[in-house]
């Protein structure tokens, strides 16, 4: 019987198809995860660590629900609306009632050392702005000087004396205090946020001929002090830090940074250069087995 040479030749495209079709099929599924829906942004999963880490601080904290305590930013920490949503947040999952405060004032030595003019008018009335009280003692002056004027004419006249307006009216540095007090009763609940951060850890293929992907963590870090009410004393401290992951495609990265903020826009790594060296190496593969199976054939 005559060996029919079309025979072989079958068997040898047979073997080259299914060994091209073994390579390409991680690289349609990987090619495929475009479609899938997009993943949270960087500023969402920054959230989410920072909420995390508000809970845990707000649970360790010597708070009863039902207590009412204020939330504002140490002195000199920028404006993190993550980090104050987050303990507002943690705070009432506890049915604490929250006020959110101005941040605290930076302390000069101008404002740690007052002069005597400025003693004077803080002990005049406690409460009041040092304009504000220099108004006041301004105006108290001329009020207690015409009712003294007035006074003594009455009495020229045989009149009965009244008494003096400053005591007939209350004082407004009271009604200043009382309305501007409102976190002298209150524990005070101070944050400052050390880290809050997004990173690219590492790019890599989702397969051999596969789309890029890159790992991206989000980092957070909040220190958290509680002040006793009225008093800078501080009753407790403590701070905590987690970090979230997970892999997204390199093609959406532009559609999950904020360009408003600066930490959800990391720098990505570079590729390795195994991208390059994989698909070489198994061409030169198939490229070899087809060589030697000509090369073997009677």
């Amino acid at each position: 019987m005559t060996s029919r040479p079309g025979r072989p030749r079958a068997a040898l495209v047979s073997l080259t198809v299914a060994l091209v079709l073994c390579v390409l099929a991680p690289a349609r599924g990987a090619r495929g995860a475009e479609d899938e829906p997009v993943s949270p942004s960087n500023a969402l999963l920054l959230l989410d660590a920072t909420r995390a880490v508000a809970r845990a601080l707000v649970a360790q904290a010597p708070l009863t629900p039902g207590t009412r305590v204020g939330v504002r930013r140490e002195a000199g920490e920028g404006v993190n609306s993550d980090a104050l949503d987050a303990l507002v947040m943690a705070l009432n999952e506890r049915r604490i009632e929250c006020v959110v405060l101005g941040a605290a004032p930076v302390e000069t030595q101008e404002s740690a050392a007052p002069t005597d003019s400025a003693k004077t008018q803080s002990q005049a009335a406690p409460g009041s702005s040092a304009g504000n009280l220099g108004e006041f003692v301004k105006l108290q002056a001329e009020r207690n000087a015409q009712a003294a004027r007035a006074d003594s004419v009455r009495r020229a006249q045989g009149g009965e004396s009244s008494p003096p307006a400053a005591t007939t009216s209350p004082s407004p540095a009271a009604s200043v205090m009382a309305n501007g007090g409102v976190a002298a009763n209150l524990a005070v609940i101070t944050y400052r946020v050390p880290e809050a951060r997004v990173d690219y850890v590492r790019v890599f293929r989702g397969g051999l001929f596969g789309a890029e992907r890159i790992e991206r963590r989000a980092s957070a870090r909040i220190a958290l002090r509680l002040l006793a009410p009225g008093t800078d004393a501080v009753r407790w401290s403590a701070s905590a830090d987690t970090s979230l992951s997970d892999v997204v495609m390199k093609s959406q990265i532009a559609s999950l940074e904020d360009r408003t903020r600066p930490e959800t826009r990391p720098i990505a790594p570079s590729s390795s250069i195994k991208k390059y060296i994989e698909p070489a190496l198994v061409v030169i593969l198939i490229a070899g087995l087809v060589s030697l199976f000509y090369q073997n054939r009677p």
